[in-house]
């Protein structure tokens, strides 16, 4: 009877670190695909967002044009 007890202890201790292996795989694969979506998201609406923050600093700087004490930077950047 000891010796079923400590085989079926055995069957769960391997299969308790099989399952730990298991789940760092699932934790990898979910961590790529959501690296994948990430760089697909700057991939795609980068331009969108650069154009955005451009468009901000550009009203900015109209606005502030006539304001002599500005401290505004309205240089256009070199990209």
């Amino acid at each position: 009877m000891h010796s079923f007890i400590a085989s079926l202890r055995n069957i769960f201790t391997m299969r308790r670190n099989e399952e730990r292996g298991a789940s760092a795989v699932e934790y990898g694969l979910l961590v790529a695909g959501i690296a994948l979506v990430v760089i697909a998201g700057v991939f795609f609406f980068g331009g969108k967002i650069t154009n955005m923050f451009h468009n901000s600093a550009d009203t900015v700087c109209s606005t502030t044009q006539g304001d002599v004490t500005s401290t505004v930077n309205c240089d256009t950047p070199t990209d």
